[in-house]
């Protein structure tokens, strides 16, 4: 019960609910259950839609424009949810149907802890229950037991099939995933979904199996090349080998990690780069106006870029100034908002997509005024001087 809420909006949501009957409170438990499975950690959610789906009532105040980032709402939720199964904990004797424990379910099915934590995920339902009077541990109920064996009877019937696995026939599971790995140097994923394809099973048995082997055997783990601890060196390398167009999936079986693992390293190297960037810009009370956006980055007059058009305007060189200013501050406002640890890719390429956008407009300035250069020093040209010696001393 120690977690605490890391949006303030969704505390004061959350707390404002600390009141509320029993009845009430189950609804926002299950209401909470249902919008995790709803919820994704690189998106964005308005506050008002996350209030409505817990409360089902809209917000009394005005907080239309407010948003909630997916990491921060699924950690409120959960603590907002682990506090109310500790409140709502009811005791297992007075409950109207038997109830049962973690280690009891694993019994029944024969499945490891780590299996009966992937069911929950996939919807088995478990709450926390009073035990002899006082001791608060999850237990999962008849009915949610057997629902979930009707919704998932052939996740079921696989965990039971892994535990009557024979010896030999787990060895042919190691056995074939070496050779998948001399033949591929593919990643462990991706080595798991092929020795899945190949032997009809799933790919969380193989995962098992050959983890359970690696335990067993540490002098000769089935993937001890790919899991070494990847350095910063190393992480810097694929963010370079990266930004030279190696495919996603080569980095991959290259240093022996997942195609989402190798995205959320490169992720964090460019959260890097652009938070140690400087981003310097003239600052104006303009670009806090409420149509600031739509106003200065309409389509401005187009830079003269053919051959015998002119040099800008003054008016036209103040509005792309003010625009190349203007996308650098949108730039620096974002990356405030980056998380170093785990950044979010759409922010990211937002920011890269500001700082694009500023530098095709300065460079469009810079071109145009050079431009304006040579015109001048074409006219002043003298016995003995070439137009590139009056350019060079015009800028």
């Amino acid at each position: 019960m120690a977690a605490s809420y890391q949006n303030k909006r969704l505390a004061e949501l959350f707390d404002g609910l600390r009141f509320a009957s029993r009845t009430q409170k189950e609804k926002h438990r299950r209401a909470t259950r249902v919008l995790q499975g709803l919820v994704r950690r690189d998106q964005e959610y308005p506050f008002d839609f996350v209030y409505f789906r817990i409360t089902g009532y809209r917000p009394h105040q005005d907080s239309s424009g407010l948003v909630v980032v997916g990491d921060e709402l699924l950690h409120d939720l959960r603590v907002f949810e682990a506090r109310l199964e500790h409140e709502l904990a009811a005791s297992v004797e007075h409950a109207p149907e038997p109830i049962y424990t973690a280690e009891e379910v694993t019994r029944r099915f024969g499945i490891s802890r780590r299996t009966l934590q992937r069911w929950r995920r996939l919807g088995l339902e478990g709450r926390l229950y009073t035990f002899d009077g006082r001791r608060r541990r999850v237990g999962f109920a008849a009915s949610a037991v057997e629902a979930f064996l009707e919704q998932h009877g052939g996740v079921v019937e696989r965990a039971r099939g892994f535990s009557k696995l024979s010896e030999a026939e787990r060895q042919q599971v190691v056995d074939l995933a070496r050779q998948v790995i001399r033949e591929t140097h593919a990643s462990p994923s991706a080595v798991m979904a092929e020795v899945a394809r190949r032997t009809g099973r799933a790919r969380e048995t193989i995962r098992t199996i050959v983890r359970q082997h690696d335990r067993r055997r540490p002098d000769e783990p089935v993937f001890g090349t790919h899991r070494r601890p990847l350095s910063a060196k190393d992480e810097a390398q694929i963010y370079r080998l990266y930004g030279q167009k190696v495919r996603i999936g080569e980095l991959a079986a290259r240093f022996g990690r997942s195609r989402s693992t190798i995205y959320r390293i490169i992720n964090r190297q460019r959260a890097r780069d652009l938070l140690g960037r400087k981003i310097t810009y003239i600052d104006s009370d303009e670009f806090l106006v409420d149509d600031a956006r739509e106003r200065i980055l309409e389509p401005p007059a187009p830079v003269r870029t053919g051959a015998g058009e002119g040099w800008l305007r003054r008016d036209e060189e103040v509005v792309l100034f003010r625009r190349y200013n203007y996308l650098k501050y949108l730039a620096c406002i974002e990356r405030t908002r980056i998380n170093a640890a785990r950044p979010s890719s759409r922010r990211l390429r937002l920011v890269e997509q500001y700082l694009a956008e500023a530098e095709r407009v300065q460079r469009g300035l810079i071109e145009a005024n050079l431009r304006l250069v040579v015109s001048i020093a074409g006219k002043h040209l003298q016995t003995g001087a070439t137009v590139a010696d009056l350019v060079s001393e015009g800028n």
